[in-house]
């Protein structure tokens, strides 16, 4: 599922709230500086209530004619449950490709077999043989305010618009594949913990899985919750040494449709 950077905001916390921000003991094993603790952290990552939107009240869209382009694909574009925002009728939402306003969206009711019909944008997109990123703006009524998700998926992307699929929810996420280095000074295990952090602020939780050669991998979907440009760090938890490893500030977790598939090595301090 392709993620985007539409701010909601999320907040992050621990079950015994001082592993969250270790301050205790220490351990230099193989080099490496890391802060031992007594249990492991167990972060998570919650929703909490929507902050201020990237423009105050509607934009003044302006469309352009669709005729005049030579192509044209369809966007089904969902906000999903989880991010407590519902679709209300005053919403719309804009399909921006190279700075004009390609199409305009209000919401309709998408009908699923045995179920109560979900609120969905649907977006028909003309483009020109040389354009690729879409840019969307979703204009909030409740709250008066417009959310902007820049570069959020490309018009040759033919699963945005398969509503059979039922694929595309538009999420303020980007997703990333991390792995580890090598010559660590522990042994990974299933019960190690790895989270996103801009600040103290967590802003993603990292499930682990293994890549077709048996390496641990780790994937996880963060979002820029300061939007300032600053860039996140990673936190590793080691069961076996009962040890919270840091990374410098490396991550930028701006969504950008290019990135989808970069997989990043943490460098530990």
């Amino acid at each position: 599922m392709i993620a985007a950077s539409l701010t909601i905001l999320w907040g992050c916390g621990s079950s015994d709230g001082d592993d969250n921000n270790p301050t205790q003991g220490g351990n230099n094993a193989g080099g490496l500086h890391g802060v031992t603790v007594a249990s492991a952290p167990h972060w998570t990552f919650e929703t909490t209530t929507p902050p201020p939107g990237d423009i105050q009240g509607k934009p003044d869209w302006n469309e352009v004619n669709f005729y005049d382009f030579e192509n044209n694909m369809t966007a089904i574009v969902f906000l999903s449950n989880d991010f407590g925002v519902k679709i209300s009728q005053g919403d719309r939402m804009a399909a921006i490709v190279d700075g004009e306003v390609r199409d305009i969206s209000e919401p309709y009711d998408y009908n699923i077999p045995d179920s109560e019909p979900v609120k969905c944008f649907m977006l028909f997109i003309p483009f020109d043989s040389d354009e690729n990123g879409v840019e969307l703006q979703y204009y909030r009524s409740e709250s008066d305010q417009t959310y902007i998700a820049k570069n959020i998926f490309s018009v040759n992307d033919d699963t945005v618009g398969d509503d059979e699929l039922f694929l595309y929810t538009l999420c303020p996420m980007t997703f990333r594949a991390i792995t580890l280095p090598k010559d660590l000074p522990f042994t990974p295990s299933p019960d190690d913990e790895m989270a996103v952090f801009i600040g103290d602020e967590c802003c993603g939780v990292a499930e682990r899985q293994s890549d077709t050669n048996g390496t641990p991998i780790w994937l996880v979907s963060a979002y820029d919750m300061k939007r300032s440009g600053e860039k996140a760090h990673v936190r590793y938890y080691s069961a076996q040494v009962k040890t919270i490893y840091e990374t410098a500030p490396h991550l930028d977790l701006h969504f950008d449709i290019n990135d989808v598939a970069s997989v990043d090595t943490l460098k530990f301090k």
